[in-house]
Parts: structure tokens; sequence; C-alpha cells
């Protein structure tokens, strides 16, 4: 379970929080003869590359975030305050503790996409509880640019 960024085409249109996977699996299994799906040899279809920026989770492989033609536009977006509606009760204003799709802070938000671009969804480390992204930021486990 984590965060990921995947540069993806420009205009790649895919429904946010839904999972690729599942519709890889969905749309194999409508054209599949085969009774038993897991059995047969399907393709696994890679998300498509491309020039742009998107914010996914790794948990059902799917996006967080709309596609920016830029890091830094992807940066900004992720350091938005989460809006009311996402926002859980335990939350801290005005970041969560462990931001899903907005709500990160800057000082993580950026070595994140632009240096490592994978961490878990969380770590305890020595009894702290703290954001995977947080904790490859903090033990400096993200290369230096």
């Amino acid at each position: 379970m984590g965060r990921e960024i995947k540069r993806v085409p420009m205009d790649f249109d895919f429904p946010l929080g839904e999972s690729w996977a599942n519709k890889e699996y969905d749309d194999h299994c409508a054209t599949c003869p085969l009774k038993e799906h897991d059995d047969c040899d399907r393709p696994y279809m890679d998300v498509p590359t491309g020039d742009g920026w998107q914010l996914w989770q790794t948990v059902s492989d799917g996006p967080l975030s709309p596609v920016f033609a830029t890091a830094d536009e992807l940066i900004d977006w992720m350091c938005q305050p989460v809006p009311l509606k996402d926002r859980k009760s335990w939350a801290p204003e005005p970041f969560p503790l462990n931001p899903w799709a907005q709500g990160w802070r800057r000082e993580v938000a950026e070595p994140f996409v632009k240096r490592c671009g994978w961490a878990p969804s969380m770590v305890i480390n020595n009894g702290r509880v703290m954001s995977g992204p947080e904790f490859m930021v903090e033990s400096d486990r993200v290369k230096k640019a």
C-alpha cells in the first residue's frame, strides 16, 4: 500500500479513485471464453505512459489526482488543503496525518514527487506513526538530487 507518481499521457482520462487493475480484469472477463478467468493467459495492460504527472495509490492501482503538465503543478495541487467533504474527524487542520491525495506539506511533497516517486502509506518508526512519504524524506531515504 502506498503512493506513487506515474507519468501518463496528458489526455489520460481514467476516473479518480477507480482501480485500473479492476478495469483491466473486467475488460478481460467480458471477452474471455473461459469460465475461470484467473487461469487463462490474459495480458495485463500497463497504464499508458506519457509526459503528464499524476499521483496514484498502489492498493487498487488507481489515480488520485488529475493529470498535470509539470511536477510543480502536481506538487501545488497536492499541497492544497484537504476539501472539507474529504476530511476525517481525526485529521488535524489543515493537514491530515496521512495524506490521501491533497493536504501534503510542501517539504514532503516536493522531494516525494521529484526524487522518490513511491512510498508506503504509513510507517511506524521507533514507536512514531508517520506517513510513508514523510518517513522517506525525514530518514533521507530519498536520493539527493
